[in-house]
């Protein structure tokens, strides 16, 4: 799952919650602070782990 929008619309609070209410691995990747190869390496490590993956992507609104 790749979370999109503008600063303040909640995308950090989504992920959190569904980290909070599911069983699956999850892996935090800020739009802000994180370039194309941090990316790769998420998308290598949900390969790797397989099903029950959870990949966000924040634009770095955390706590807005």
């Amino acid at each position: 799952m790749i979370l999109w929008g503008p600063p303040g619309s909640g995308k950090t609070t989504l992920a959190q919650f569904v980290d909070g209410v599911s069983e699956s691995r999850f892996i935090g990747v800020s739009a802000v602070t994180s370039g194309i190869a941090d990316l790769r390496r998420a998308v290598e490590e949900a390969r790797e782990v397989g099903d029950g993956v959870v990949a966000s992507e924040v634009s770095g609104d955390e706590g807005a």
